[in-house]
């Protein structure tokens, strides 16, 4: 059948406010973005694919995203975890948001791995000194 009246996105990364024809606002493009970093980083949807295109939507609504992968970077999945909550007042509250959380986690990262970026060069520390990795 036809979409709903005012209802416009992909089924698989409308958020739950928009399955539900409530209010939508940045925080529900965030949640279609936390549903393809969780597809990049799975290579699944968050959901389970259901026996019809109903059952998909009200997994979106009701039921939490399945665990991603293990060996996923803790700062990272939790961002992913934000970004899918089904409040949009629990998500983060902007693309912008979205990626300061992002950029911090990556430098977090890179600390926690020892590494470095000079000039677009990726150097490894290694007994106080950097060497090129």
């Amino acid at each position: 059948g036809a979409p709903a009246p005012g209802v416009c996105g992909t089924p698989r990364t409308m958020a739950p406010e928009q399955v539900a024809l409530d209010p939508i606002d940045e925080r529900t493009d965030v949640y279609a973005l936390g549903v393809l970093l969780y597809e990049m980083i799975s290579a699944r949807l968050p959901f389970a694919a259901g026996a019809s295109m109903r059952d998909e939507l009200l997994a979106i609504v009701t039921e939490p995203p399945r665990p991603l992968p293990a060996g996923v970077d803790p700062a990272l999945a939790e961002i992913i975890d934000a970004c899918l909550r089904k409040e949009p007042g629990e998500r983060p509250a902007s693309a912008g948001a979205l990626a300061d959380r992002l950029r911090a986690a990556q430098a977090s990262h890179r600390d926690r791995q020892g590494l470095v970026v000079r000039d677009g060069e990726r150097e490894r520390r290694h007994g106080g000194a950097a060497v090129a990795a």
